[in-house]
């Protein structure tokens, strides 16, 4: 379904409300969109796919919801792909849903430093 969404859209749907919030508060500050599920050829399987990638800043933007991010396994995999992003040089900057929903601002002040710096 998500595949058939991107081919009609030209881009992928977020996954969660959580997402769809960052993007409306990407857009609503003037920042540059990112590419939404985007998943690299260094990173096998599910483990590959981030939330959202800034390509030209080399950034990796992950949302970390209660839900999935408490189970251990999911947890540690996450953890290694930021590691193997980083081996490439590429950062990886991770925004809790609290920081999402109650301190929009500091979300944007890191996002537009990290996409600025």
């Amino acid at each position: 379904m998500r595949d058939v969404l991107a081919e009609i859209d030209g881009v992928p749907p977020t996954e969660s409300e959580l997402e769809a919030m960052f993007v409306r508060l990407v857009k609503a500050h003037g920042l540059a969109a990112p590419s939404r599920q985007a998943t690299f050829d260094w990173s096998s399987g599910e483990q590959g796919r981030v939330d959202f990638w800034y390509p030209a800043e080399q950034l990796i933007v992950e949302l970390d919801g209660r839900t999935f991010h408490a189970r251990s396994a999911a947890f540690e995999l996450d953890r290694r792909r930021d590691q193997l992003a980083l081996m490439r040089g590429i950062r990886t900057v991770r925004f809790t849903h609290r920081q999402v929903t109650t301190e929009p601002a500091h979300v944007v002040l890191v996002i537009r430093a990290l996409l600025t710096g």
